[in-house]
């Protein structure tokens, strides 16, 4: 019996044992089944990020929505546009259009052909003939000037001759970028214009295209005591180019000098800055103001030129940008009095940045005040005695006798002399 009643009891045992794995196995299939969707929902988040990550590094901060959209297009075109397409230039123009979407006239796309043509600006030299043009007044393109050494002025073009076609091809002055556009090109190319010149029948040059250094300064003693420069743009050279050309004349504390940066349409703001140093005391030349950094102040050392001060600018409404920067200083500081119109109202600076090997964007990265602290973008700069110009073209092409506004100069510096 005790063998018997030892075995029963090891027989319950294993029983309750066996009960006690059945009540086990329930809870067993639910964890099981809570794993499972745990699983899923880890294996989904991490999809998703390892999505996003992959998303964002392909297109960064572009939605989804918009990408899908593109694409909507492209098939849309590919599938009912009438004829072939360049599927890069939808691609280019959809780059290019992000900036125009700032509505900031001065933000902009650069393709190669444009980045040459920034360079050039920056730079002051560029492959070509070799001419300063502007509007004549029927609307024809008129030669202001032939570059010293150019292939133009070897070929004998001389000043107000007009351009009547260029490579066979009539152009007015409203179609002057094409026709500019064939005169510059290649060293060593070629392009045959026909000039039409007062006394002459018409007659066709063929010039060989060279390397042009611009000369943005140019200069004349007006009177014994009065010196006369006219700044046409900032680039890289424009510094040196302006201390090279005072330096012909002997200026000191008994000569006037006239700044004329009238249709200036501004350039590097460095340049602008390193001319206005030269007549300036200590002090701020101006203030450079940035979203996420502090404020760059330019300030100005000794003044370096001894003139007659103050001296003499004039400005108009094609003055912009660096030219404000100049005119702004020297009138906050009282180094010059300003004489002609207000000028454009530009202060905003400008930087390239580089997206690829082919293609840059220009940003606006930063407002400049004067001295004084005075916004100068979407304002301008008022000159201190106004003289409005009927002129409507280049005043490249005015006769002294006919400058208003130089003459207006003249007449302040007897007045005050």
């Amino acid at each position: 019996m005790e063998n018997f009643d030892k075995q029963n009891e090891d027989l319950n045992t294993s029983e309750n044992e066996n009960d006690e794995i059945e009540a086990i196995k329930p809870s067993v299939k639910i964890f099981g089944k809570i794993f499972t969707i745990i699983a899923y929902i880890l294996v989904f988040v991490l999809g998703y990020q390892v999505a996003t990550v992959s998303y964002t590094g392909q297109f960064g901060n572009v939605p989804g929505t918009t990408i899908s959209q593109m694409n909507t297009i492209e098939d849309l075109v590919k599938k009912y546009y009438y004829k072939d397409y360049n599927k890069n230039n939808l691609y280019d123009y959809a780059t290019s259009f992000m900036v125009y979407g700032l509505e900031d006239p001065y933000s902009y796309h650069l393709d190669e052909t444009d980045l040459k043509e920034y360079e050039e600006t920056i730079e002051g030299a560029y492959v070509g003939v070799g001419l300063s043009l502007a509007p004549s007044e029927d609307g024809q393109i008129m030669v202001v000037s032939p570059f010293d050494s150019s292939p133009a002025q070897k070929a004998g073009i001389l000043k107000n001759d007009i351009i009547v076609k260029v490579n066979g091809n009539e152009y007015s002055y409203k179609e002057s970028e094409e026709a500019i556009r064939l005169m510059k090109g290649k060293k060593g190319e070629t392009v045959e214009l026909e000039i039409k010149r007062e006394g002459v029948e018409n007659f066709t040059v063929t010039l060989t295209k060279d390397e042009i250094i611009y000369t943005s300064i140019s200069s004349e003693k007006i009177e014994d005591d009065t010196v006369y420069v006219r700044i046409s743009r900032f680039d890289i050279n424009t510094y040196e180019d302006f201390t090279k050309e005072l330096s012909k004349y002997n200026i000191d504390e008994n000569i006037n000098l006239i700044l004329d940066v009238r249709d200036n349409p501004g350039g590097t703001v460095n340049t602008a800055v390193s001319i206005a140093d030269l007549f300036l005391d200590e002090g701020v030349i101006i203030t450079e103001k940035y979203k996420n950094q502090k404020d760059v102040i330019e300030k100005s050392d000794e003044a370096y030129i001894k003139v007659k001060y103050p001296i003499i600018m004039l400005t108009n409404s094609s003055s912009a940008s660096a030219s404000e920067i100049l005119a702004g200083s020297l009138k906050d500081r009282e180094k010059a009095i300003l004489i002609g119109e207000k000028t454009y109202g530009k202060g905003l600076i400008n930087q390239r940045f580089e997206i690829d090997s082919k293609n840059s964007i220009v940003l606006s990265v930063a407002e400049y005040l004067t001295p004084n602290g005075t916004k100068i973008h979407g304002v301008g700069i008022e000159p201190h005695k106004e003289v409005i110009s009927e002129h409507t073209g280049s005043i490249l092409t005015l006769e002294k006798e006919d400058d208003i506004q130089l003459n207006a100069a003249l007449e302040y510096i007897k007045e005050h002399n």
